[in-house]
């Protein structure tokens, strides 16, 4: 094998095969551009501006404002209440208003809302603030899984999904950065802290990126107007994926989405995998190592936790590629599930001066986010022949993930249980295990749904014969050259 031809190898496992004609490679880099270019910036000023609590509070806020041990896990409550509040509402009216204007209106006033934290004088405007960042941040992220549900293809949607997420682990890992620069130069400038220069300058970044989103975000292949595509690229959009229903809400048609098994069986399954990562996903690292001042300075409680995101870029970009190069879905949740038992175990077992083994389960239990990007492809995938079906599902298991995160934040995961967080590797541990009840099952109910068997139904070999019939049909069309793979 030449180097040539690995490179081409590891080209097609890591962003998967090329298309059958150079037209269709052309519109799949310009979409890539137009819609992961606005989604991935957003997500990550999104999450930015979610870390940015939790670094706040290590960094003075926490002192400033007098709050109590417990304040940090009730104001993550609240911001999870104002996005379970949100959650329906905001994503449903990604059908009825151009993506492009609505998702750059919730950016800007996340912006807005950003801003104002850094002018808070007391712990109620806080909670107040982070209500609204949380119902302004609801519409974002099923919003834009849907949109990529709308665009890409199943062997290419995992991937563009783990871009997604992954761009928003980077945001949690700049935060950490950012906070770490300011206390050492911004820090009391204009008679400010460093935690308020932090809300300041993430507001700063997110104004522009609203902007962007309204000029480059191509809305839906039926409705765009992206100014990069031409007519025959937006004909070819349209008519590249397997047709879909047009969506006509109706009584009936919402009845029928609340009798289906995905809507009830993906959404219990996504709440359990959200419960599970609650430790990291509230943003409680910088907590722990903040507990132990002799071991760990003010710069290490805003740095260490970056690797916890490391990890699940990491774990995120693997899975993604083997979950989309072998179709399989399921197989990425074993592996998070066994990460988060070693977790729970270690934090159950370990004495509390056995630092570098608790330090190393809270890197392990970053693969948990691998889940995010695979199992929303895994429900878009099985909602796909009904879009009020499968608007209604990521909406709903969004919904019902926060609802649980509100109340087991401050029962479970609360901040005063630092460092030892034994409820939260006890709960943990039981929804690891719980979790590998729910693969089976949803595997069997996919085989056994009529509106499902079309993907199966078809050998590689068919497939290939497919793509070739296509490309003869399509004579006028300039084929990709094939790199040889010897």
């Amino acid at each position: 094998m030449t180097v040539q031809s690995a490179l081409f190898r590891l080209r097609v496992w890591v962003w998967g095969e090329y298309k059958a004609t150079e037209k269709e490679e052309r519109l799949l880099r310009k979409i890539d551009v137009g819609i992961l270019t606005f989604a991935c910036i957003s997500y990550f000023v999104a999450r930015l501006d979610n870390s940015n609590l939790a670094n706040a509070y290590v960094s003075g806020m926490k002192e400033d404002l007098n709050m109590s041990t417990e304040a940090y896990s009730q104001m993550t409550s609240i911001y999870q209440a104002g996005y379970s509040v949100g959650q329906v509402p905001c994503n449903l009216a990604i059908l009825y208003f151009p993506p492009r204007y609505y998702m750059s209106f919730l950016l800007f006033m996340l912006a807005v809302f950003s801003l104002s934290c850094a002018f808070v004088q007391n712990v109620q405007s806080v909670s107040a603030l982070r209500f609204l960042v949380g119902f302004a941040e609801s519409g974002m992220f099923c919003s834009v899984n849907y949109i990529l549900g709308s665009w890409y293809g199943p062997n290419e949607l995992a991937r563009r999904a783990a871009i997604y997420t992954g761009s928003g682990f980077v945001g949690s890992i700049i935060s950490g950065v950012i906070q770490d620069a300011i206390n050492h130069s911004l820090n009391g400038t204009l008679g400010r802290p460093g935690w308020r220069w932090l809300f300041i300058i993430d507001a700063i970044l997110t104004f522009p990126i609203a902007l962007l989103g309204v000029l480059t975000f191509p809305d839906t292949p039926t409705k765009t107007k992206a100014f990069y595509l031409n007519e025959e690229e937006r004909e070819l959009a349209r008519t590249r994926l397997p047709p879909r229903d047009k969506v006509v809400w109706s009584r009936s048609a919402v009845i029928g989405a609340f009798k289906s098994w995905q809507l009830y069986v993906f959404t219990i399954f996504f709440t359990n995998f959200g419960l599970m990562e609650t430790f990291n996903f509230n943003s409680l690292a910088p907590l722990w190592f903040k507990s132990y001042p002799e071991s760990f300075s003010l710069s290490n409680a805003n740095q260490y936790p970056n690797g916890v995101y490391a990890v699940a870029i990491v774990a995120v970009a693997i899975m993604s590629a083997v979950s989309d190069n072998t179709r399989n879905r399921w197989a990425p949740s074993v592996v998070i599930g066994l990460a988060c038992i070693v977790f729970s175990i270690i934090f159950l077992i370990y004495p509390e001066d056995n630092k570098p083994a608790l330090m190393a389960a809270i890197y392990v239990h970053g693969i948990v986010f691998a889940g995010q990007s695979i199992n929303y492809t895994w429900a878009n995938e099985a909602t796909k022949f009904n879009p009020i079906l499968r608007t209604i599902t990521l909406a709903v298991m969004n919904l019902a993930a926060y609802i649980f995160l509100i109340w087991y934040g401050i029962v479970v995961v609360n901040s005063a249980y630092a460092p030892r967080f034994y409820k939260c590797a006890v709960g943990t541990l039981v929804l690891s295990i719980l979790s590998f009840f729910f693969l089976p099952l949803i595997m069997y109910l996919t085989k056994r749904d009529p509106n499902l068997q079309e993907d199966g139904a078809q050998s590689d070999s068919e497939l290939d014969t497919e793509k070739d019939a296509e490309k003869d049909s399509k004579g006028s069309e300039t084929n990709v050259t094939v790199h040889p793979v010897l």
